[in-house]
């Protein structure tokens, strides 16, 4: 079974933060993470329309947050993923729908904001 997994500097904005102000804020926001996604996808070996997996898959996201006051720490069921996994079409599957099993959790107290991504084929 073969499984891809990276880690991507920062964390998604949470639901709030993108969908909050003027629609060319959330457009920067998801090219951001389109520009930032392909960079990191092509050093771990994937290709543009070239898709490590064409069935259906599992993603696991693992959000680690850098320590914060209580107050400041963003709850798991606000974060949305949806431009870092919209980052990974034609590189990592060939379309979102491909997702049958998203797992998402979350880790506080860790050094910096990142999230450790996770794919692999179901089915196998």
């Amino acid at each position: 079974m073969t499984l891809l997994g990276f880690t991507v500097p920062g964390i998604p904005a949470s639901l709030n933060a993108s969908y909050a102000g003027h629609w060319t804020k959330r457009d920067r926001l998801r090219r951001d993470w389109a520009e930032k996604m392909q960079v990191l996808l092509l050093d771990v070996g994937c290709r543009r329309g070239k898709p490590t997996f064409t069935g259906e898959v599992a993603v696991n996201l693992h959000y680690r947050v850098k320590t914060r006051t209580r107050k400041q720490r963003p709850d798991l069921d606000n974060l949305a993923p949806k431009n870092l996994i919209d980052g990974m079409i034609g590189y990592v599957f060939p379309d979102d729908q491909a997702i049958r099993l998203l797992i998402q959790s979350i880790e506080y107290d860790a050094e910096r904001d990142e999230t450790i991504v996770s794919v692999k084929p179901l089915g196998d």
